[in-house]
């Protein structure tokens, strides 16, 4: 009798044509704190307001809370590691069966995994740069982090002095345009949508899932607790992302052998 871990590794299979929405489930496994606690405050102890994008502007507490904030999650983030997760979706797009990755996850893991940048979107943006809100320009975040741990609380664009702001998307902050026309098109043209490690709880990264299904096709959720999405899934797992993803390319494995120097086998047990 064929498990769900079967089952999913046939709809790969089958499909090619996957795509793949991923959260801070997957990536809480490389050591990146999630954004929200049980308390629904960033990471348990930050005041979510200092986050909103008009507090961020107008206010100049809300703007130093939240990037000294933003300084400790750089630090934990900036030398973590892809895990096996990560590690088999890079896998399954070197071997043709995954189409696209749509990440809710900011820490450019999944580029770090070995996935090329035309496949992921990421929908909330990335903490690895950030930009003047004023004339536009872009900077490292690890030199800017590095000045706010040394001298400065709250940094300015050092050629207009206009407001730095990470390119993440803050609350009350629009997605990018583009970005949610790619996304939307991605999950309404898919086989296979399967949602690694998201509450789906966040807009618009909620409403795919039925985007998906409402096109046709089959829906997949790896999550550790349960989704408001779970009776839409035609396959359903609450287990961790890594031991999951690495049974189920162990299953394709079985179906079909790749090249030695390819098999995937070594992403898990």
């Amino acid at each position: 009798m064929k498990t769900v871990i079967d089952e999913i590794a046939d709809a790969i299979l089958d499909s090619k044509c996957n795509v793949f929405l991923t959260g801070a489930g997957i990536s809480t496994e490389s050591g990146v704190p999630d954004y929200r606690s049980s308390n629904n405050q960033f990471w348990g102890e930050y005041d979510s307001k200092d986050f909103y994008l008009s507090n961020f502007l107008t206010d100049g507490g809300s703007r130093m809370r939240c990037w000294r904030a933003c300084a400790v999650f750089y630090e934990t983030m900036k030398n973590a590691q892809p895990n096996p997760a990560h590690l088999v979706l890079a896998e399954l797009e070197r071997r043709k069966l995954l189409r696209g990755i749509i990440t809710q996850n900011v820490d450019g893991l999944h580029q770090k995994a070995g996935n090329s940048k035309k496949v992921v979107i990421e929908l909330h943006g990335t903490a690895h740069t950030i930009s003047c809100v004023d004339c536009g320009r872009k900077y490292n975040s690890e030199g800017i982090y590095a000045s706010i741990s040394k001298w400065t609380s709250v940094p300015y664009c050092e050629y207009c002095q206009g407001i730095l702001k990470p390119d993440t998307v803050f609350p009350g902050e629009p997605i990018i345009p583009n970005v949610a026309k790619r996304v939307l098109q991605m999950a309404t043209s898919c086989k296979l949508l399967i949602v690694i490690g998201s509450s789906l709880e966040v807009q618009p990264a909620a409403y795919l899932p039925l985007k998906a299904k409402e096109s046709g096709a089959k829906l997949g959720i790896i999550n550790l607790t349960p989704t408001p999405y779970d009776k839409y899934a035609d396959y359903l797992i609450y287990r961790p992302a890594g031991k999951t993803l690495a049974e189920i390319v162990k299953k394709i494995n079985d179906q079909v052998r790749p090249p030695a120097e390819e098999r995937m086998g070594q992403y898990g047990p």
